[in-house]
């Protein structure tokens, strides 16, 4: 059994919030596309979907792929939690 008292502040709030990243990945397309933006940690697990081949159907990869389209073209916004990153 793990000692929790052994973790450090960000283990432990690991460990309370729910991961957002165990959600399918449509999930959190439909949110990024919806809030037209996404935080540096949504960005990195999109990026580690498409190049550990993970099972993306045809449609999700091209929602990622729009994705990183609209964030070059600043349609969608990189945010680091919560505050645009300039």
């Amino acid at each position: 059994m793990l000692d929790i008292s052994l973790l450090n502040n960000d283990d432990r709030m690991a460990k309370a919030v729910p991961n957002r990243f165990n959600q399918p990945p449509q999930r959190i397309l439909e949110r990024i596309l919806e809030q037209r933006q996404l935080n540096r940690h949504e960005h990195l697990h999109l990026t580690s979907l498409l190049l550990a081949n993970h099972r993306l159907t045809a449609e999700e990869r091209r929602q990622i792929n729009q994705i990183f389209d609209q964030i070059q073209s600043g349609q969608i916004k990189l945010v680091d939690e919560g505050k645009p990153l300039l």
